[in-house]
């Protein structure tokens, strides 16, 4: 009976297996960089709470944020960003770069991000002029609100790309190779005048 007793029952030695595993997955999350995660996460928690909750996130946290995989996630931090305004105005640079992400979600979100933000995002200025000429028409109009935002006036349109005159063909003679025989010399009708006697 003593014997029996030693021994570790069979549930004991899977409980310290389930814990041995949870502390080595926490040490390979804590070493994969969880910042950006906890900060995802925190962020799907706050909206779906309240609003308020999102100011306890820092903009250095929230920049991170940006770089996460899920566009879902990324969309969320670029829209907490676009709440703290001009506060928020070292990301202009990063929401910039955004402009350019493979969703449309997040592309306008960020244009409207930087029209939050106002005049302390003029360096996402450039990124928000080639965003006007977006495939998806929200997203050319959050960028051009952006601008008149942060410019204080209406971006000009985009100039309109003019189609290129078709190259005139050469004479047929030419493309063999032979050289194109001269137009014939113009005649007059009108007789020569003639030549007046000496005196």
């Amino acid at each position: 009976m003593g014997d029996e007793r030693a021994k570790p029952k069979p549930s004991a030695t899977k409980g310290a297996a389930r814990a041995g595993c949870s502390c080595m997955g926490a040490a390979v999350f804590l070493a994969l960089g969880a910042a950006t995660v906890f900060v995802a996460f925190a962020l799907g928690r706050a909206y779906e709470r309240k609003p308020s909750d999102r100011q306890t996130i820092t903009v250095d946290e929230l920049r991170d944020a940006l770089k996460d995989t899920g566009a879902e996630a990324r969309r969320r931090a670029v829209e907490a960003l676009g709440e703290r305004g001009p506060e928020a105005e070292k990301a202009a640079k990063d929401l910039g770069e955004l402009l350019g992400d493979k969703s449309e979600e997040v592309r306008k979100a960020a244009a409207e991000a930087l029209e939050k933000i106002g005049p302390q995002a003029r360096e996402a200025v450039p990124q928000l002029r080639k965003a006007l000429e977006d495939g998806a028409e929200e997203v050319r109009e959050a960028a051009r609100r952006a601008l008149e935002k942060i410019e204080g006036k209406s971006p000009a349109p985009p100039a309109e790309k003019l189609p290129t005159p078709p190259a005139e063909k050469p004479p047929a003679a030419a493309q063999n190779g032979k050289t194109a025989p001269a137009p014939p010399a113009e005649t007059s009708s009108e007789p020569a005048p003639s030549a007046e006697p000496k005196k």
